[in-house]
């Protein structure tokens, strides 16, 4: 039994195009990949130059379908949550566009975008988001692409998201490594550094390589009956070594990461602090 699976935002999409170029791919795939290219460089830079209509209108702009049917479900449910998670944000940020942007996804999105976007709203808390699902859910049902939701009812689909309570990232814990997924899209969305010094605390959890092999290879077995202890303290650990490779990874490119890590590495005296100090070195 795999009892984690983590997938980076920054590795979810060209993971899924790498799967979908397994055989030759038509001019029109092409041209697909590159508008995902695209988005990812827009949503992962979002905060640098926020526009939410421009955010909305590019993911519109491409039919998701053909890459989420690729994924198994549990990646497909991870990825919806970090795209609401992403726009969600933007719409918290941004509570007088909300119905401005549903009109937007209404009047020309297919049944995937508008589900996101409803979700993103619902999640966001704003005092208009009832009167903006109820535009969505007019042009749920006529709108083009597969039904994500199944044998679901649009009506029961969104009654359950006006009922949604809103959730504010900030608050929510980060238990295993896929939680990180959404901290780094509401920072994406943000570039609010509240959310890069939560990962940042999870670096007191980091292990050296070797000690991490060793204290794997005894809770490992343990963890794979049952939930417990040793489940929580590998869910830990695996969350601690993913929070560093993913500080790494956007140190570079966003001034933000590296502030927060560069004030942590003054810490000598705790984990978090000579972690930090690690990360920054190694970038040089």
């Amino acid at each position: 039994m795999r009892v984690f699976q983590h997938f980076l935002i920054l590795a979810v999409l060209p993971l899924v195009l790498l799967t979908a170029q397994a055989a030759p791919a038509p001019a029109e795939e092409n041209a697909t990949k590159q508008e995902i290219d695209q988005y990812v460089a827009l949503v992962t830079n979002y905060y640098k130059r926020p526009d939410p209509r421009q955010a909305l209108a590019k993911f519109m702009r491409i039919d998701w379908d053909p890459f989420l049917l690729k994924m198994d479900v549990g990646r497909r449910l991870n990825f919806n949550k970090v795209a609401a998670t992403f726009y969600s944000r933007i719409v918290r940020l941004n509570p007088e566009q909300a119905m401005s942007l549903a009109n937007q996804a209404a009047a020309g999105g297919m049944k995937y975008h508008m589900l996101v976007l409803a979700r993103s709203i619902a999640l966001s808390g704003v005092e208009d988001r009832q009167a903006a699902l109820q535009v969505l859910q007019r042009a749920y049902d006529g709108a083009p692409g597969s039904n994500p939701v199944g044998d679901v009812t649009t009506e029961t689909v969104f009654a359950r998201l006006g009922g949604a309570r809103p959730v504010d990232d900030l608050h929510r814990p980060i238990t295993v490594p896929f939680d990180l997924d959404m901290m780094w899209a509401a920072f994406y969305a943000s570039g609010d550094k509240a959310f890069v010094e939560k990962i940042a605390r999870l670096l007191q959890g980091w292990m050296p390589r070797d000690q991490l092999k060793t204290r794997l290879a005894y809770l490992r077995p343990r963890a794979e009956i049952q939930e417990g202890p040793e489940r929580n303290e590998m869910r830990a650990l695996l969350t601690a070594q993913a929070a560093a490779a993913s500080l790494r990874a956007n140190a570079r490119s966003h001034r933000p990461v590296f502030e927060v890590l560069d004030n942590l590495s003054l810490d000598r005296n705790t984990r978090a602090g000579q972690v930090a100090k690690q990360i920054l070195q190694s970038l040089q």
